[in-house]
């Protein structure tokens, strides 16, 4: 779920976007997207994604991830089918902050050498139970470079929670191979279609949640960090956009069991179009994040100067 590295260093300024209390959301003059302020020490992060994530925060996310199996295989195998379009084969793969293994458990379906890398070590002993090649630690810190390097890297909801984005992301390029390939997704918040549907529903801003999310994204602000690392943004798209549930008036904010719903639906309609026509559940994303739609923001990039 999260690498570390040293809090940014740098002066922070910019308008508060959101606030909850104990903390401001700003958009950030310097670091080029909206972060938390202040940032949390490195020690209480280091306690929340080693001993509390999967323990008392997450306790049944692993056991529910094993239910989504399926559908794994679809949102993951989209995300590798791009990759070995670029690569031209299934190489080496290693995933950050991998959790309990769902992305290596499909990679290596589809015949990558996949390895990962996990602070906590419950999600990290589960990946181990499953055969998978997973470190448990901090990326970079805690990293064994002896694997070397690889030809894509995937970090799957990981810059929102550490507290330099723009590190983890360097340190990532010098583990890729000369026209390597790195996808992250992160979630895609304050966007329209999100601000929208706060309103429909009278929610306040629930995905501001600063005890775990430090920064926030959009599509264009992922790829302008990536870009500053000379790396060259080849393909945007997204995953299914849960606020449209909101705006049908399925407030899954208000109740956990609606969101269970949602969730299967979410999973239905991409098993369903996935298995009639694949091309277009891609063009029908691609568009989606086009417009800066969709719940993830979901950038590959290959490494080489633009």
């Amino acid at each position: 779920m999260i690498t570390s590295g040293d809090q940014k260093q740098n002066t922070h300024t910019g308008k508060v976007v959101s606030h909850v209390p104990g903390h401001d959301i700003i958009d950030c003059q310097n670091c080029g997207f909206l972060h938390v302020s202040p940032l949390p020490t490195e020690a209480e992060l280091t306690k929340l994604y080693q001993q509390d994530f999967y323990q008392s925060e997450k306790p049944e996310y692993i056991a529910a991830s094993e239910q989504d199996g399926a559908w794994h295989d679809i949102e993951y195998g989209l995300r590798l089918d791009l990759a070995h379009e670029h690569l031209g084969h299934a190489g080496k793969v290693l995933d950050i902050g991998c959790g309990p293994g769902n992305f290596l458990q499909v990679a290596r379906k589809q015949g990558w050498d996949a390895y990962g890398i996990e602070p906590s070590s419950v999600a990290a002993d589960h990946a181990k139970s499953l055969g998978l090649d997973v470190q448990t630690g901090f990326f970079p810190d805690d990293f064994n470079h002896e694997a070397g390097s690889f030809d894509f890297i995937h970090m799957s909801e990981v810059l929102e929670h550490v507290p330099s984005p723009t590190e983890v992301i360097q340190a990532a390029k010098q583990l890729l191979r000369p026209d390597g390939v790195l996808t992250i997704s992160v979630p895609n918040d304050f966007s329209p279609l999100q601000m929208a549907a706060a309103k429909a529903v009278s929610a306040d801003q629930w995905w501001v949640v600063p005890d775990h999310h430090l920064n926030y994204f959009t599509m264009d602000s992922l790829e302008k960090i990536l870009r500053a690392q000379c790396l060259t943004c080849i393909d945007r798209t997204t995953n299914f956009p849960m606020e449209l549930f909101l705006l049908m008036g399925q407030d899954y904010t208000a109740d956990p069991a609606i969101g269970k719903q949602c969730h299967q639906l979410r999973k239905k309609f991409d098993q369903n179009l996935n298995q009639i026509d694949k091309d277009l559940l891609k063009k029908f994303y691609r568009h989606l994040a086009g417009i800066n739609m969709g719940r993830l923001a979901i950038i590959t990039a290959q490494n080489g100067s633009e």
